[in-house]
């Protein structure tokens, strides 16, 4: 997030989440490890299977999910 994103309370878009998952999502207070990569699925079978994530909340995040291209 930019310096004016924080000035501005702007929220992340959908290319903001795109070009820095890792960031985004660490900025959203989840534990995502070094060295994950900005590889989206890795990140959310790692927050699932950490249990950061519930099984209901992955259902509510789907429709994301698949806009990002993901299954």
């Amino acid at each position: 997030m930019s310096t004016y994103d924080k000035v501005t309370n702007r929220q992340p878009t959908m290319q903001d989440l795109q070009r820095d998952p890792v960031g985004i999502g660490r900025q959203a207070g989840y534990q995502i490890p070094e060295g994950i990569g900005n590889n989206p699925q890795a990140i959310f079978r790692h927050l699932m299977q950490t249990g950061q994530i519930t099984n209901p909340m992955m259902q509510r995040l789907l429709p994301l999910m698949q806009r990002m291209g993901l299954r």
